[in-house]
């Protein structure tokens, strides 16, 4: 994209990854933005919460004012997310084309899990994926495209809202 058009890029990175790979494409983007990945929350105890651990462990202010400033003075047509728990940084700009380009549909790789787990994981893995699949569906509405890697992952994002409405396969390689 960035070879035709003009593009603003923001990503998260751990501190052991230090964002040294900007420098090499910094020249190839309108703006390059790497943000310390928020800390993770400490501890095992699942999150009494609505929305995936996912959402809450990548809620940065710095993101949040990046993303706000980018769309004020870069005014781009399109935003792109690349994983459903950056949704909030995307929700507001009803006004631009949101896409979420979504690798994998979580829900499928949950029911991997619990079919492999033992016994006494498969209902935890079963709720994870209950709760991933109701997220996905609250969130349907902000995005005009889903992008993902198969028909499997379009039926499983699909079958969490009638309101994903538009979905495209764009299969890896």
């Amino acid at each position: 994209l960035a070879a035709r058009h003009d593009v603003a890029f923001g990503c998260f990175a751990d501190e052991t990854e230090g964002g040294e790979g900007t420098v090499e494409v910094a020249d190839r983007f309108w703006d390059v933005k790497v943000v310390p990945r928020p800390a993770r929350r400490r501890g095992w105890m699942p999150r009494l919460s609505p929305s995936p651990s996912d959402v809450h462990d990548l809620r940065s202010d710095e993101m949040a004012a990046w993303v706000k400033a980018t769309v004020a003075r870069f005014s781009p047509d399109v935003l792109l997310a690349g994983d459903p728990a950056l949704t909030s940084y995307l929700a507001p700009y009803a006004d631009r084309v949101r896409i979420l380009d979504y690798v994998c549909v979580a829900t499928l790789a949950f029911e991997r899990m619990a079919a492999g787990a033992p016994t006494a994981q498969r209902a935890l893995w079963g709720l994870r994926r209950l709760k991933f699949a109701a997220f996905l569906g609250r969130i349907a509405r902000v995005y005009d495209l889903g992008i993902v890697n198969s028909e499997e992952d379009r039926a499983a994002l699909v079958a969490t809202s009638p309101d994903w409405a538009r979905v495209e396969v764009l299969p890896n390689g």
